[in-house]
């Protein structure tokens, strides 16, 4: 068993040689090829993860510029929403104001045409008053004419005082 056969060990060199020639000719070649085939794939592959993450920030940022935007067109929208109410709610305040005023002059000046009715009225009934009582204290001293304008005059002076 320990012993050493030269003419082993040369078929031995031989067929290690011819197997190497061979897997050198038929499968070193196609292994190469196929590791250098699987190397590029996986290059291929870490390439686009690499822009496919690199796209996938962009519309990330893309989409957070775009939701920035929207919500300062959202802001915009409430402030013009508040701006317009504050307008509707200043002109109705005016129109408010201005009705009232209105309708105060209104009043004052129907106060003033009832006021002066009244006034109208309380001259004649006074004059009639004057007149009777005139009448009763002279018991047909005076015509009608002297009376009336004794009446008159009176109520002037009245309407002096």
């Amino acid at each position: 068993m320990l012993d050493i056969s030269p003419g082993l060990m040369l078929w031995t060199l031989v067929n290690f040689a011819i197997f190497f020639f061979l897997l050198r000719k038929l499968a070193w070649k196609p292994m190469l090829t196929a590791l250098k085939n699987r190397e590029t794939k996986i290059q291929e592959s870490l390439e686009g993860a690499e822009r496919a993450q690199a796209e996938a920030e962009r519309l990330i940022k893309e989409n957070e510029a775009k939701l920035a935007e929207a919500q300062q067109k959202m802001m915009d929208l409430v402030r013009d929403g508040r701006a317009q109410a504050e307008a509707a709610i200043q002109k109705a305040t005016e129109e408010a104001e201005r009705i009232k005023v209105t309708k105060l002059e209104e009043a004052r000046t129907e106060i003033e045409r009832e006021k002066q009715a009244a006034m109208n009225q309380l001259r004649n009934e006074v004059s009639s008053l004057v007149i009777v009582a005139t009448e009763k204290i002279l018991r047909q001293q005076l015509d009608a004419d002297k009376q009336r304008t004794l009446v008159e005059s009176v109520l002037q002076d009245f309407a002096r005082n």
